[in-house]
């Protein structure tokens, strides 16, 4: 029996390059009309052409986790430990108002 299926891709993503062009360790030269000679900085090898799979594998194109980190909001806990959370700008102005939080920039402490 055979199976044919429509709109499927090979592993590699059918473009048959090599998984090192998308990877922040492969420092990758050409010349003219030639092969891409890729160099891995991790295993310091030459790596084969159409490569599909590699378990040192990292997107140049991905975020880093400090940079996450560094994105992040960090949610302060009110005195009783519980979670703070955000305010929209009314209701923050409102507890400016009744004196509950000072209005300064950077943290905020919450009189709860």
């Amino acid at each position: 029996m055979r199976i044919r299926i429509h709109g499927a891709t090979p592993r590699n993503g059918g473009s048959g390059d090599n998984i090192c062009k998308r990877c922040k360790y492969a420092v990758i030269t050409r010349q003219d009309h030639g092969e891409p000679t890729v160099y891995c900085s991790v295993t310091e090898q030459q790596m084969p052409p159409n490569l599909v799979d590699c378990n040192r594998f990292e997107d140049a194109n991905a975020t880093s986790l400090y940079r996450m980190e560094q994105m992040a909001w960090e949610v302060k806990l009110d005195k009783n430990g519980r979670p703070a959370g955000f305010l929209s700008p009314e209701e923050y102005q409102k507890l400016v108002d009744a004196g509950k939080i000072e209005d300064k920039k950077g943290d905020i402490d919450l009189d709860l």
